[in-house]
């Protein structure tokens, strides 16, 4: 900072001078900053001693800037420019408040995405911010207005609307069909013993494949897996890439299911005890549009034959 307090040694100064420069007149620059004509000379006469060179030529009345003075004043345009830009949007940023929707990343990439330019046009008055955090535990002390959850909806602190039942179903891609027959409508013991993909089962809360087995009432238990995926998105990846089965989240790859991209081969397992949930700090006020988001998030999230529950309001705890 040093070496740049001495090469503007006169902040006050440059911007007289790019004034003087742009309407080629100490007076009209003068009134422009309200201040006198003697000043506006005298300040320039300080920046021109500043870089050594003459930035103005004068003959009689007719005041013309130097191309050494064109070339500064350029530049003092576009950086005072970007200035007054970044001081105008954080002013607007000021004015407008921020709002955070937080959800996990399979939520955020299959669902909330396409729909996200019309979220944002429903909270037209805030500055609307997505965070993605697959860790339950991260969302249990992350700083957000709304959040949209997989669990029981038991969180500590947050009031909890709940949406929708978790819905699953094993899928695979027509490619991994193609290939394997067998898996086009695999009994357990075919299903068990294919290539199937996991995500890590570390701070998740959703269905892992043993709790699908427990849900078909099954006592088999696919082998540990060497390969764990940390987020749902790479899981998708896989699966459509032909590399194994995987379990697949209603309404999240319902689109996919439609384009034919993937192929349920298993029946689904309804969880009624873990759901997806709209939920906020019960520390703060709900910014007065809880009401409004939860219309929202019901209407686009439900679907034929799914368990949403929007009026059942889970208290804090």
């Amino acid at each position: 900072m040093g070496s740049l307090r001495h090469s503007l040694a006169n902040v006050n100064a440059l911007v007289v001078f790019e004034s003087a420069a742009r309407l080629a007149s100490f007076t009209r620059a003068a009134e422009e900053l309200g201040i006198s004509q003697p000043a506006v000379t005298r300040h320039v006469k300080q920046v021109e001693g500043l870089v050594g060179l003459p930035l103005f030529k004068r003959n009689h009345n007719r005041l013309t800037v130097t191309a050494d003075g064109v070339r500064l004043w350029t530049s003092l345009a576009h950086g005072l420019g970007e200035i007054a830009d970044t001081i105008e949007a954080m002013r607007s940023e000021t004015r407008r408040r921020r709002l955070v929707v937080a959800t996990h990343a399979g939520f955020a990439q299959q669902w909330l995405m396409p729909r996200f330019g019309e979220l944002a046009r429903l909270l037209g008055n805030f500055d609307v911010r997505l965070m993605i955090s697959d860790a339950d535990s991260e969302l249990d002390t992350a700083d957000f207005d709304f959040a949209v959850r997989v669990g029981a909806g038991n969180w500590p602190g947050q009031h909890a609307i709940r949406l929708i039942d978790e819905i699953v179903v094993p899928l695979a891609s027509p490619l991994l069909l193609r290939a394997r027959p067998d898996l086009a409508a695999p009994g357990l013991d075919a299903l068990a013993a294919a290539p199937l993909l996991h995500m890590d089962e570390g701070d998740k809360p959703w269905m892992t494949w043993r709790g699908w087995f427990r849900a078909q009432e099954s006592s088999l238990a696919p082998p540990y897996p060497e390969l764990l995926y940390y987020n749902y998105p790479l899981v998708l990846q896989e699966v459509l890439a032909g590399r194994g089965v995987a379990l697949g989240w209603r309404p999240l790859i319902d689109p996919l299911i439609g384009q034919g991209s993937l192929v349920p081969i298993a029946p689904a397992s309804v969880n009624p005890r873990v759901g997806y949930y709209l939920t906020w700090p019960a520390r703060e006020p709900a910014t007065g549009v809880a009401p409004e988001l939860q219309r929202w998030f019901t209407e686009q999230i439900a679907e034929p034959g799914s368990a949403a529950l929007p009026d059942q309001l889970i208290p804090p705890t």
